[in-house]
């Protein structure tokens, strides 16, 4: 992934992914895994992605470490979440929340003051290679 990752935090457990699973019902999705185990509770150096032709900030990777008390976690958006066909794993500085469907992989946005869900029209991975700054 050509980016740089600040101040990551390392991921104390791959049983998160497996408390994800019993939470979700099935298995967190390989890419997304293998993106939290790079880049977990991190700041993108390249953080701009354009959206349905939308420019947005993609401030922060959420933490997949349980308890964890330097960063948002993963934990924290999905106790108050409704949405249980895609995993949290990233924020913008306002508070909306970037997705991970649990089918396919695809990124979804979801803006909080609008109560809105975008379909970002791309793979995790893809999302991932075309941040920009």
């Amino acid at each position: 992934m050509d980016n740089k990752w600040n101040f990551k935090i390392e991921l104390k457990s791959k049983t998160s992914f497996e408390v994800l699973k019993e939470y979700y019902g099935v298995a967190i999705p390989e890419d997304l895994q293998r993106f939290i185990e790079e880049a977990n509770a991190s700041n993108p150096e390249k953080n701009l992605v354009k959206i349905n032709g939308v420019e947005r900030v993609f401030e922060t990777v959420l933490s997949f470490n349980e308890n964890e008390e330097e960063a948002i976690t993963v934990f924290d958006i999905i106790k108050d979440d409704q949405f249980k066909t895609a995993v949290p794993f990233g924020m913008d500085p306002f508070g909306n929340i970037f997705y991970c469907t649990l089918t396919d992989s695809k990124v979804v946005f979801y803006n909080h003051e609008e109560n809105l869900y975008e379909d970002a029209d791309c793979t995790i991975e893809q999302f991932i290679s075309s941040l920009y700054s």
